[in-house]
């Protein structure tokens, strides 16, 4: 402090001499007269002009203050010459504070100390050396914590700028406040004392729920802890504190304790006997995780809300059952196909009380619909059978489960040669050519049923169109050759030409859809075995209860018991991870599946009706 103010002192080094003497090494440390006369001079100079100067109204002020651990120091400055000093000593409750409440209380120690030089003047800088005072003084007021409410509703009649500058260069300030006074803290006055009480009496509470809070925070031990600390100080080592005190070591500036309550900022801090309560009375409309997250953190806190919050609504079952549909996953896209007729896709739909076949090939896009009597399996085969002694039979179908997993069109497949890939049940998405396929023959039917047409010259036209992606028909791709229709066509355009590069543009198609299907899609974590689920229910559009038996042998499929006691095949996409322990209840199931073994699913007939949707066959079969 000296050495800062030695440019305001005559003759400095030459008074300072003596003690610089005793600064030296090798010099024995011996207080004498000449030492005591020079500090008492070195004093009176650093307190008298021209150390000390007047006021002046029309320069800018700047006040410096401090905090040490006994007491307050501050300087009110112009053009870094000091105009006044002031310094006192904290008691005993003011001791205990943080110390960001020992900076905050140091700078309205200064500014009512020079309330006379500063009061209506605008924009004073105060420098400090506590960084986290410049972001507090710009915070709402009611977002800070209550201790620094009440010190701040003192400065509001002055106009201050907080600026942070490092405690290495606040000279002046630092050393008053390790030389203090002894003259003690100030009693609060009236305005202090309203709102030291304002900030409890303002808990939008009851007074039977104040009193259930004071009781539980009293029972409670961990925030007895807490609250002793507030009261009592903090350690300086967090290591030294038990694991729960941890958390709230981090948060220690915004913690206060008073009437009995534990309050961080202007929340009280729930003890853990009403915590299930607070979360019931939370959740009493059922409204989503992050809408109860924010509700909460306008009123309460306690340490690990936001879990607790996930955990609570996560486990209500009103919640679980309407919850929405999961979000798509990405796609698995069935290899490209080498040849023609090497994988079809197969489905059944019905118009005008009829039924139609469809038959699609995932290589050349041809498309044959044929109309059936009914949809039993035999019925089923004798179209194919039709269809099959003109092009052979494929390498493998992917289809629905039923009619196409009876044993009668399983002994067909093994004696034609051909393999059957079942779709997973209620999930169309995994059977995405036969869809197609159903896309593209419905709407031929039905434009040549309502046009009085006929179907044959309509799937003729379609066989002989292009395909935007490859450029070749489906004509071209299947036969390597152009269908004759009645439209007038050279006769060079009729002979057989191979088609090129079609590997390549197959294989470009996919590239496109993946990326742009991708896009939005988030792939689900895999399921283990009992692990408890939610079912959705394609019909009630609700989620049901159950569990997972054993994954299937298919992508993505799983093997689950639903609350009846059934088990059926789901898609990954169709479950949901349950927080609730699954309780199987005996009855009935209208959604009924049956699992005969991993490769052989039985499920409702997903036939299509005229809107395009699935019909539930009425069938249910054998539950095993």
């Amino acid at each position: 402090m000296a050495k800062y103010l030695s440019k305001f002192v005559p003759n400095m080094s030459k008074i300072t001499a003596p003690l610089r003497e005793l600064t030296r090494q090798n010099v024995c440390f011996d207080w004498v007269d000449e030492h005591e006369t020079s500090f008492t001079q070195l004093k009176h100079l650093l307190t008298q002009a021209p150390v000390l100067s007047y006021f002046d109204p029309s320069k800018s002020i700047e006040i410096e203050t401090d905090s040490s651990k006994d007491g307050l120091g501050a300087c009110l400055l112009q053009d870094g010459h000091p105009i006044a000093f002031a310094s006192r000593s904290l008691n005993t409750t003011e001791q205990k504070y943080a110390q960001i409440e020992k900076e905050m209380l140091a700078i309205v120690f200064a500014v009512q100390k020079f309330h006379f030089f500063i009061y209506g003047l605008k924009n004073v800088r105060i420098n400090s050396d506590h960084k986290p005072l410049e972001v507090i003084f710009k915070k709402d007021l009611a977002s800070i914590s209550p201790r620094l409410q009440r010190m701040r509703l003192r400065l509001l009649n002055y106009d201050l700028c907080v600026v942070y500058k490092p405690g290495k260069y606040l000279y002046i300030a630092d050393t008053l406040s390790r030389a203090f006074l002894c003259e003690k803290g100030q009693k609060s006055d009236r305005e202090f004392n309203f709102a030291v009480h304002s900030v409890i009496k303002n808990i939008p509470m009851s007074d039977e729920r104040k009193t259930q809070f004071r009781n539980e925070t009293k029972n409670d031990p961990q925030l007895q802890v807490i609250a002793d600390y507030c009261v009592n100080g903090w350690p300086n080592n967090k290591h030294t504190l038990c694991e729960f005190a941890k958390h709230f070591f981090k948060i220690k500036d915004s913690l206060t304790f008073a009437d009995g309550l534990l309050l961080f900022c202007d929340k009280v801090v729930v003890p853990y006997s009403l915590r299930h309560e607070m979360l019931k009375l939370l959740h009493e409309g059922h409204i989503g995780i992050e809408k109860s997250k924010a509700r909460a953190r306008q009123v309460f806190y306690w340490p690990g809300l936001n879990e607790d919050i996930e955990t609570f609504n996560k486990k209500c079952k009103i919640c679980e059952s309407n919850a929405r549909r999961q979000q798509k996953e990405s796609l698995m896209l069935y290899p490209i196909a080498e040849r023609p007729w090497e994988r079809l896709g197969l489905d059944i739909f019905s118009y005008g009380d009829k039924c139609y076949l469809v038959i699609f090939d995932s290589f050349s896009n041809w498309l044959e619909v044929s109309r059936l009597k009914d949809k039993s399996s035999s019925s089923i085969i004798k179209a194919l059978k039709k269809v099959f002694c003109v092009f052979g039979s494929p390498d493998m179908i992917s289809c629905d489960n039923v009619p196409f997993n009876s044993l009668y069109f399983r002994e067909f497949a093994k004696e034609w040669n051909f393999k059957i890939l079942f779709r997973s049940p209620n999930y169309p998405r995994s059977n995405g050519l036969a869809e197609k396929g159903v896309d593209i023959g419905k709407k031929i039917v039905k434009n040549a049923l309502k046009g009085n047409g006929d179907i044959e010259i309509s799937l003729l036209q379609y066989r002989n169109s292009p395909l935007k992606h490859i450029g070749y028909s489906p004509s071209q791709l299947l036969m390597s050759r152009i269908c004759k229709t009645k439209i007038p066509i050279s006769s060079d355009l009729l002979k057989p030409k191979l088609c090129e590069n079609v590997q390549d543009k197959l294989k470009n198609r996919h590239n496109v859809y993946n990326k742009y299907y991708n896009r939005s899609a988030r792939d689900l974590q895999p399921l283990e075995a009992n692990t408890d689920v939610t079912v959705y229910n394609h019909v009630q559009k609700e989620w049901e209860p159950g569990r997972i038996v054993t994954e299937h042998n298919s992508p993505r499929s799983y093997l689950v018991e639903n609350q009846f006691g059934d088990t059926v095949r789901r898609n990954r996409v169709d479950l949901r991870r349950s927080l609730n322990e699954f309780n199987p209840t005996s009855g009935e199931c209208d959604d009924a599946q049956v699992v005969l073994d991993a490769t052989d699913t039985c499920n409702s007939d997903n036939s299509h009706d005229e809107s395009g949707r699935h019909s539930n066959h009425s069938q249910r079969p054998e539950v095993t």
